[in-house]
């Protein structure tokens, strides 16, 4: 494709990640490429985080399984208000699942490379990046909101899952390599973390039959977070407002090479 594009006027991408695109060699052929905004999908996927949380947090998964099986009245949930949650990667999403957060009186604290001054997003405590542990230690609810790059891969290993509470859940709506897989199933079978919210997992589609995906605390989205009705539309109107920029001379908004 990127062969018979030669000469083309824009590359444009459908998606906010471009790990999977080698820019280097549309570089070489002089092919300008645009990704899609943060912006388009930040609505879905905080709205696809904070029902991770509640499911988790209520037991959506068990409570369904009981009732399934005959069981009335269990298990019982947790309550949301006065628990903390860290976000880490204070974008678009980040700082919309901080507002809903915030309305449902939790405890918000973030990560982020750079300083966040928003008093309306209600940080408890901004930590930078590299103080990130700090912030694993002290959640109930982790949510990873981080684009994907060489410095952020596995930037949950294993040594700071073994820093998490074993009570607390760890969300995942953003990429799944940003998390060791293994060490996180191991933890999760063990026992040592309290569950976790996946949208994201790395390989995709991973092994359907690995025993972590029979725990009732683990809840699993088939990498649908940021596709709904709203965030397609949202794209659909950048790219054709880029596609007019181009036509007429200008250059595309969020051009990435």
């Amino acid at each position: 494709m990127m062969n018979a594009a030669a000469g083309s006027r824009l590359w444009q991408l459908m998606a906010i990640g471009y790990a999977h695109v080698d820019i280097a060699y549309l570089q070489s052929r002089h092919l300008p490429v645009a990704a899609i905004p943060g912006t388009t999908s930040a609505a879905s996927l905080a709205e696809s985080a904070m029902m991770l949380i509640l499911m988790l947090a209520r037991r959506t998964s068990e409570c369904d399984r009981c009732f399934r099986s005959g069981s009335w009245l269990e298990p019982p949930g947790d309550e949301l208000e006065g628990r903390t949650l860290g976000i880490v990667g204070l974008g678009p999403s980040g700082r919309r699942l901080a507002r809903f957060s915030g309305a449902m009186n939790m405890r918000v604290i973030g990560a982020n490379r750079s300083s966040v001054d928003d008093p309306e997003l209600g940080l408890s405590v901004m930590y930078p990046l590299e103080q990130l542990d700090s912030l694993l230690q002290e959640s109930d609810f982790i949510s990873l909101h981080l684009a994907l790059t060489k410095q952020t891969h596995q930037i949950i290993d294993a040594r700071r899952i073994r820093l998490i509470k074993s009570t607390a859940r760890l969300i995942n709506t953003a990429r799944g390599a940003l998390v060791d897989q293994e060490a996180m199933f191991d933890a999760l079978l063990a026992g040592r973390i309290g569950g976790a919210g996946l949208d994201v997992l790395e390989p995709e589609p991973p092994d359907p039959t690995h025993p972590v995906f029979d725990l009732p605390q683990i809840v699993i989205m088939p990498h649908v977070a940021a596709f709904t009705d709203g965030s397609s539309c949202k794209r659909g109107r950048f790219i054709s407002d880029n596609l007019d920029r181009v036509a007429q001379g200008l250059p595309p908004r969020c051009q990435i090479a």
